[in-house]
C-alpha cells in the first residue's frame, strides 16, 4: 500500500469510484488530495485543507467499495497525522457513519462536538492531538 499526493493523471481513476466528486482537479493541483494505492491501483483518497478555522482538516475520505476494510482509510489518516504541522488534526463524519467513527476511535480521535442543520444528518467533529 502506498500513500502519496494525487497527480492530475490520477483524476480519471478517482472518478471511477468517487461518487461524491470531492477529488477535483483544483484540489489535486493545490496538493489537497492524497491517494492510497492498493496492489498498484488507486483505491482511496482523502482531501485535507485548512478550511476549518484555518486548522488542518480532513475534509473528505473515500474508499472504493471493493477495497473497504483493507486498511486504506487507516493508511491515509496515518500519513496525514505524520505530516500534520499543527498540534491537532481535525475531521468530521456524519452521525450515521459508524464505520468511520470506529476508525477514528481506534486511531485516538476525540469527539469535540456536534453540528446540526448542515444537512439531513448531524455532523460529528473529532480531533486528534498529534504527537500524543
Amino acid at each position: 500500500m502506498t500513500v502519496r499526493h494525487a497527480l492530475e493523471n490520477d483524476y480519471e481513476r478517482l472518478r471511477q469510484f468517487d461518487e461524491f466528486n470531492e477529488a477535483t482537479l483544483e484540489r489535486i493541483r493545490n496538493r489537497e488530495c492524497l491517494i492510497a494505492e492498493y496492489e498498484g491501483t488507486v483505491s482511496a483518497y482523502a482531501v485535507i485543507n485548512r478550511a476549518f478555522f484555518g486548522r488542518p482538516f480532513v475534509a473528505f475520505v473515500c474508499v472504493a467499495p471493493e477495497r473497504r476494510r483493507a486498511g486504506l482509510c487507516n493508511a491515509l489518516l496515518a500519513h496525514m497525522e505524520l505530516q500534520c504541522p499543527d498540534p491537532k488534526l481535525w475531521i468530521s463524519t456524519a452521525l450515521r457513519n459508524s464505520a468511520m467513527q470506529r476508525v477514528l476511535e481506534k486511531r485516538g480521535y476525540c469527539l469535540s462536538g456536534v453540528v446540526h442543520d448542515l444537512g439531513e444528518m448531524p455532523e460529528l467533529i473529532f480531533y486528534k492531538r498529534i504527537g500524543s
